[in-house]
């Protein structure tokens, strides 16, 4: 019997800071995120990325408006507090 392959369940939160972060490029939607994230993601990865993006799109990256200056990953952040984010995603 084949094991199940974990994937990141991509849902709004998860899809907006992962754009943010430039960990999915700006012009990705949520169906090729799902694509993006089961080639980058190792498997143990899957259930703690899906749960931190969460809580940080809920606490710290607001759909309106983000608290950039409370963020963690500022410095890396692709978004930077601008609405035209970079384009620094994997594609």
């Amino acid at each position: 019997m084949k094991t199940p392959q974990l994937e990141v369940c991509v849902d709004t939160h998860v899809w907006r800071v992962s754009k943010r972060l430039g960990l999915i490029g700006p012009k990705v939607n949520a169906d090729q995120a799902h694509v993006v994230f089961a080639k980058i993601t190792p498997p143990d990865w899957v259930y703690g990325l899906h749960v931190g993006l969460i809580r940080h799109g809920r606490q710290i990256c607001h759909a309106q408006r983000p608290k950039c200056g409370e963020c963690p990953l500022y410095a890396q952040c692709a978004y930077v507090g601008s609405v035209n984010p970079q384009e620094t995603g994997i594609s």
